[in-house]
């Protein structure tokens, strides 16, 4: 995924990530899941590195006690690229 988006977030925090369109796209996303408690799924069509992409994403929270999440676990699945 890092080659098409241009950025590696394995690891990082929302407020690392570098295009500030995005990132306030990702923080509204995980406080959604932060205050509803429950997984969000995304399916979308993008464009990264100037190629057309389906991306179908999954954001699940992460609790150690089931009531408080913790945690997010963020996964992008890019589907297919089309031509520039």
């Amino acid at each position: 995924m890092a080659v098409l988006s241009g950025f590696d977030l394995t690891g990082k925090y929302a407020d690392q990530v570098p295009d500030p369109v995005y990132r306030d796209l990702i923080v509204a996303l995980y406080e959604r899941v932060v205050l509803t408690r429950a997984p969000v799924f995304i399916s979308d069509h993008e464009k990264w590195k100037g190629y057309g992409v389906k991306v179908t994403s999954v954001t699940l929270p992460l609790s150690n006690d089931g009531e408080r999440v913790d945690g997010i676990l963020d996964a992008v699945f890019p589907a297919r690229s089309v031509e520039r």
